[in-house]
Formats: structure tokens, sequence, C-alpha cells
């Protein structure tokens, strides 16, 4: 098998001295098997301590893809002018037709949600979901005159790859693609009906540390931001908040800069969790605990300090992984 040399420059390249020198004394001998081909994961370089972490933590957990949760990018709108309002407009929406409060939803960016918590910033998206055009107009009148305001941009839009036809002056069912006055989603219903279950959320962008939360039933997140529905969130939202899963983020994700990362979908999905089990539960369930609590205090101030109970969780998840003293300590040194 072909090997190379790699290394992971830690300063200045200005500052190395004999680049030759350097890389004699500080590269390791890597292999293609130690990369995920498909480039999703990202790359994983350190020293042999650090790769033997990194396959141990692997061989402890299951990927993320493989439990019972769907991973998806938050809401596509196509022109967020149209079907992201403030609060000032969804109570002229409602006073005109009350009924209009049904698909007039709180939307969150990715700028509002922080760790264990949010900060609302009075945003509303309206829900005009795949094949809403067809009753829109008489179901909510109101939130349908607002969008004609938009007619001409909303037809442009790229992604709805719909114009007028003599099918929409008749009303027979278009071609399968979105009409204009819809949000430009999944035509499937399951997607949209995701935001209405509990769930985790998560930037784009996360900076010095993991930015995971916990979101409530009926809010939605726009497409800066990204969620996880499923069974077990609060275990695995404690769990992706660790210093264990900022260590492995900031070694394979996209560093934006020094301490920001962008954590793609791929790399959350592909993230190894301990299953639970009998040997493991009761340490899972004081995780949950713990993330109660959190949640409790991220309810009253998002600013609330919890560094000590998420201390807690830290040393826990260190024992669901079986890390020695010299394992943690390369993790919590980075």
């Amino acid at each position: 098998m072909k090997t190379f040399k790699a290394i992971t420059l830690n300063k200045n390249i200005k500052d190395l001295g004999d680049f030759a020198t350097y890389i004699r004394d500080n590269s390791i001998t890597m292999t293609a098997s130690d990369f995920d081909a498909t480039g999703k994961q990202g790359w994983f370089i350190g020293g042999e301590a650090q790769m033997s972490l990194k396959k141990k933590i692997e061989s402890k957990g299951v990927p993320l893809k493989d439990w019972d949760v769907k991973i998806y990018r938050g809401v596509l709108t196509g022109l967020n002018e149209a079907f992201i309002i403030d609060k000032s407009t969804k109570e002229k929406l409602i006073l005109e037709d009350p009924k209009s409060a049904e698909i007039i939803k709180p939307i969150l960016r990715g700028r509002d949600i922080k760790r264990y918590g949010y900060e609302f910033a009075e945003l509303y998206i309206l829900i005009v979901k795949f094949g809403a055009y067809k009753n829109l107009k008489e179901d909510y009148p109101a939130i349908y005159n607002h969008l004609i305001n938009f007619e001409v941009q909303l037809r442009e839009r790229g992604q709805c790859r719909y114009s007028r036809s003599s099918n929409e002056k008749n009303g027979s069912e278009y071609s399968g693609q979105h009409h204009w006055i819809e949000l430009d989603n999944n035509p499937t219903q399951e997607y949209i009906n995701l935001f209405y279950e509990n769930k985790i959320i998560w930037p784009m962008v996360s900076t010095k540390q993991c930015i995971f939360s916990y979101l409530e039933k009926g809010v939605f997140v726009n497409n800066k931001g990204y969620i996880i529905v499923g069974e077990n969130t609060k275990y695995i939202l404690a769990v992706l908040n660790s210093s264990l899963a900022w260590y492995l983020f900031r070694s394979g994700e996209a560093s934006l800069g020094a301490s920001s990362l962008e954590i793609r979908k791929e790399g959350v999905e592909n993230y190894s969790i301990p299953k639970i089990t009998e040997q493991n539960k009761s340490g899972v369930e004081k995780i949950e605990k713990l993330v109660d609590q959190i949640l409790e205090m991220k309810k009253v101030s998002v600013s609330a300090d919890t560094k000590d109970l998420e201390r807690e969780i830290d040393v826990i998840v260190y024992g669901l992984y079986e890390l020695t003293e010299e394992e943690i300590k390369i993790i919590e040194e980075k």
C-alpha cells in the first residue's frame, strides 16, 4: 500500500526554520485508508497518539446516521423577504385574517442559535408547503395577498423552475416543481413536518466550542442551520456539545479561522456516539438529567453560566468512550 508523509502546522511557516528538517522531525506516515475516500468527513491529520485516539473513539460508537434520527438543513425559502416576516407584519396578517396564524411560525437564523439555547429575534416564517398554491387564496387570503406583492421575484427564483402555463389556468396539476408562491423545499411533507417535533439544532458556523441546542416543537430554523430529529436527542445533544466533539470537529472540519469551524451535515452524520446499553445506561441517564438542568437555566437566561454542569457531562462522556488519562489530556490540551 502506498504511503505518504503528513504534517500539521501549528505555527507560521516563516517560523519553522529549515522546512525539510521540520518535516523530517515532525511528520507522520499515513496511508489512503486513514482518510474518508469521499472527502465528506474531512481529513484528520495528527501524530500517532492522535490517530490512535481517533480510531478508538470511532470503535466505541456508531455513526449518528445509523441511529434512529433524521438530519436536514434548515428551511430554504428562495426569497427571504417574501416568506420571513417581522412581528408587526405577523400581527397585521393575523388582524386581517385570524386564520393566518395557522401557518405563521417562529423561525431562528443561524446567528440566533446558542450553545444549549437561542435568542429569538421575533422573526416568523410563512409555511406555504408544496402544493399549497391550490387553496392558498381561499384558505389564507391575507398571506396570499402578501405574497402576491413579491410575484415577480418569486417567479424568477431558479429553484422554482416553473412558469405560468395553461395547466395553472385550468387548475390541473403542474409538472411537479414548486409553484412560485410556495417555499422552495422538499416536495414530500415529511421534511417540513419534522419542524413540528422537538429537535437538536446547530448553526453552520461554531466558534470556540460546539454550538448545538435543543428546540421545541413548532419553531423553525432557516437554511443557515441544521436539525436532528429522532430518539435520545438530549443524550446526543450532550455528546455533540462535549469537549471531545469539539476536539474531533476541530481536527476534521473546515476551519474558518483560529477558533471558528464550519460543522457540516456530513461531519455530524458520521460522528460516532456510543449506543445505549445496560452497562452505560446509568451514565446516559445522568447526562440527560444534567442537560435538563442546563436547558432550564438557559431558558431563564441564554448567557447563564453552566460550565460546571457541562464539565460533569465531559467527564461522563470520556467514560462512555473508555478514554485513559493520557487520551483525555490530548483532547483537553488541544
